[in-house]
């Protein structure tokens, strides 16, 4: 979340995802002042986590490998991928940003773990698909493509006009759907993203907004997800969840209320203890919240 030059306020689906499963790591992570000012950046709180980072340097090596076809064998790309890593991890050391590594514990294994992802990408069908449809019509579509469209107005609200921003992975005009990669620890469950997924919504409002993705015959707009399970073997994933315009309301919905606690002058935001994201590991508060009085034991 930031704030334009010209006033308009720029959320992320992360901003909504963030303040829907704590409000206060929302605010205290985004330097969120009573009336709705902002902390400079420098003084904001971050994290970083081992699989996440396999995650990004994942997105990045599929964009390398479809988009610029830079990569002729894999052993290129799993060098590409391990400086990508060194470099990230650097540019943390730089800035400052806290790098957890409860997951892995290690940078070698971290590297392990990436490497397997790679393998199976390399060998993939998914990736032989791409490959092809570049070639048929690599126009139609676009990788890592960044957006920021025209959420909603507000008259007479502090912030009187939001954008919507984010990084698509993947946007295939030609199919008509948003295709988005994960690297997780578990397959996902298709039920709880039809419900309750943010991003689906965000993305899926984004194409059709640029007028780059428009709904099937059903009316409905296509999110595919391709989930590398690590530890698994072989193809990613899939799994399709749709959006409607019902849904694109929702999350404005949604927003709104984000919005009016951001601009509010309260100083005591709701805590929220009943996910994983409270935790030492993903939580960079906390120590100061619920760590501060609870001692972190898994029975």
């Amino acid at each position: 979340m930031n704030c334009n030059d010209d006033g308009t306020l720029v959320v992320h689906q992360s901003d909504l995802n963030d303040f829907r499963q704590c409000p206060e790591q929302f605010r205290a992570t985004r330097g969120i002042e009573p009336g709705g000012n902002f902390l400079g950046k420098d003084e904001q709180i971050r994290i970083e986590n081992d699989a996440a980072l396999i995650g990004t340097v994942c997105h990045s090596v599929f964009e390398q490998d479809l988009r610029d076809g830079t990569f002729t064998t894999a052993a290129q790309m799993k060098a590409w991928a391990r400086n990508t890593w060194h470099e990230h991890c650097k540019d943390f050391l730089r800035r400052g940003v806290e790098m957890r590594m409860e997951s892995y514990g290690t940078h070698q294994k971290c590297l392990e773990v990436m490497n397997a992802v790679l393998d199976r990408w390399w060998k993939s069908t998914e990736r032989a698909y791409w490959l092809m449809a570049m070639q048929d019509h690599g126009k139609l579509l676009s990788f890592e493509m960044p957006f920021e469209v025209p959420l909603m107005t507000r008259p007479e609200k502090r912030y009187q006009k939001v954008n919507l921003a984010g990084i698509i992975d993947l946007l295939d005009s030609y199919e008509h759907r948003v295709v988005d990669y994960k690297t997780a620890s578990r397959p996902y469950t298709r039920w709880e993203h039809q419900r309750w997924g943010i991003q689906e919504s965000a993305y899926t409002f984004a194409g059709a907004s640029l007028g780059m993705l428009d709904p099937h015959d059903n009316g409905l707009y296509q999110f595919d997800f391709r989930i590398f399970v690590k530890g698994e073997q072989g193809e990613p994933q899939s799994m399709t969840v749709w959006r409607s315009h019902d849904q694109w309301a929702w999350m404005i919905q949604q927003a709104e209320h984000m919005i009016s606690a951001v601009e509010s002058e309260t100083t005591v935001w709701p805590l929220r203890d009943d996910g994983w994201w409270c935790s030492g590991k993903w939580c960079p508060i906390w120590k100061d919240c619920k760590g501060s009085l609870v001692t972190e034991e898994w029975t």
